[in-house]
């Protein structure tokens, strides 16, 4: 029944040439996705904007793709080419903003979403672009599934005539959990995140250790991040939350039992991207920190983000967004974090390899490997390489001096 429902309601609205924005990772419409391709006749001259993809995404000879975080079929150079798609390399406040203007127009949107409470649905676990898109696009598709959160007023579409729901048969999609390790980065990273501090974290081995020794060692911590998971509750648990201001996020990624304790809680809120990464916004957050991951830095203090030593391709999503909003705010720092090597190899660098870097020298306060932490702020070239070279790996760091007084 839910197969042919969707078939219905995808025969009505799909037309050649359609711009179509569909919700990301977890909030993945599955069963809206696996039906595109009985409906390649109606996609054909069109173009569907996708984030991360968790799973495969189904071949669609004559529509293109814009892949705002290449991944799953689209994390490389070739599956790109292969699919059609191009990466479109936006910040995530950015693309946000574009589909709420209109400036970059919806013809469709596709999500998942809870069922409707009081007239409207809540998009659950995956704001981020998707909500805005859905806001501003001529139909909207929302694939229903019960067992989807309700996270908050903001995550709600209203219930309207331009609206088609259609009952999904699947869970909630379930994920979020990390491999722990790098507890040595992790306790580096701890002592730039004082009491009372506003969090924004990515993810990496360190985060699960951090969390814990966030719990143990921190109080009247806030979050204003990008996406929350079942840490969450750890911290809640230890008292290490200021029980006073509400859980932010635009996303969302756990098991059945995190998304039942997500559902309606009146201390979290998910919000569109255009809200939760918004610089204006970020740079009057008290005490915040943005704390992320990446690939390789270099000795010049620049980032790279999108394309990892073995070829796999990411995206700058909200990274720039949080680092530019901490950099900004007078009581902010801008966190970078990464192991000194990956496979032996070291991961500074005397130069990024990437034409453009994800974050620019300016936009990195802070750097943290294993082997300690440089803090760039208000160094000069030559004394932030020295700065960065010394939490390289000590093994890297002849080559990595021998490189600097090429460079500088």
């Amino acid at each position: 029944m839910a197969t042919e429902a969707i078939d219905e309601a995808l025969s009505r609205i799909l037309r050649p040439g359609q711009t179509i924005v569909i919700g990301q990772a977890l909030g993945t419409p599955m069963q809206l996705v696996a039906a595109l391709p009985r409906h390649l006749d109606r996609l054909q001259g069109s173009r569907i904007l996708l984030g991360w993809v968790l799973s495969d995404f189904p071949d669609l000879p004559g529509v293109a793709i814009d892949s705002f975080f290449p991944s799953g079929p689209f994390g490389s150079e070739a599956g790109l080419a292969q699919r059609n798609a191009r990466y479109l390399r936006s910040t995530l406040h950015d693309l946000a903003k574009a589909l709420a203007s209109g400036s970059r127009p919806v013809d469709v949107a596709m999500a998942q979403a809870t069922p409707p409470r009081d007239g409207a649905y809540s998009l659950g676990v995956t704001l981020d672009f998707v909500h805005p898109a859905a806001a501003r696009a001529r139909h909207v598709v929302l694939e229903i599934n019960p067992n989807t959160p309700w996270t908050g007023p903001r995550s709600t579409i209203e219930a309207a005539e331009h609206v088609i729901a259609v009952a999904g048969d699947g869970p909630a999609l379930s994920g979020g959990v990390l491999r722990a390790g790098q507890e040595a980065l992790a306790a580096n990273l701890l002592p730039w995140i004082p009491d009372g501090a506003t969090l924004e974290f990515g993810i990496g081995q360190w985060f699960p250790p951090l969390v814990a020794q966030l719990a143990a060692a921190r109080r009247n911590l806030r979050l204003h991040t990008g996406q929350i998971g079942q840490w969450v509750r750890q911290l809640i648990d230890a008292d290490a939350l200021n029980p006073d201001m509400p859980i932010i996020g635009t996303g969302a990624a756990g098991d059945a039992e995190f998304y039942r304790f997500l559902d309606r809680h009146p201390g979290i809120e998910l919000w569109p991207a255009t809200m939760t990464h918004d610089p204006e916004h970020l740079r009057r957050l008290p005490l915040f920190r943005a704390v992320n991951s990446v690939f390789e830095v270099d000795l010049l203090g620049q980032a790279n983000s999108e394309l990892a030593p073995n070829g796999a391709l990411g995206g700058i999503a909200g990274l720039p967004d949080f680092a530019r909003g901490a950099c900004a705010n007078p009581e902010g720092l801008s966190v970078v974090v990464l192991a000194s090597t990956a496979r032996g190899q070291s991961r500074i660098v005397p130069k990024v390899g990437i034409p453009v870097p994800s974050l620019a020298s300016g936009e990195i306060d802070v750097i943290v490997t294993e082997q300690g932490s440089a803090d760039l702020r208000g160094l000069s070239p030559a004394d932030r390489a020295a700065a960065i070279i010394a939490i390289a790996d000590e093994t890297h760091r002849p080559a990595l001096t021998e490189a600097a007084f090429a460079i500088l």
